[in-house]
């Protein structure tokens, strides 16, 4: 339904995320995929630093702007 709505960007704020699957990582990168074919951009902020030493080491920063 998000996809269906008028915007250029998502921010996906994750201050209370504290541990996040491996699937959900693959929602947020098919998701972010789906922003993209329709001209829109998605960036991911406040996250904890376990979080963002995982991203990082898997490289989603590559894909789009990850922020602690």
């Amino acid at each position: 339904e998000l996809l269906e709505l008028d915007y250029t960007e998502v921010v996906f704020n994750m201050s209370f995320v504290t541990f996040i699957a491996s699937s959900a990582i693959g929602k947020l990168i098919v998701f972010f995929k789906d922003c993209l074919s329709k001209g829109r951009r998605m960036r991911v902020k406040c996250i904890n630093d376990q979080i963002y030493e995982l991203f990082h080491y898997i490289k989603l920063y590559q894909l789009f702007p990850i922020e602690r």
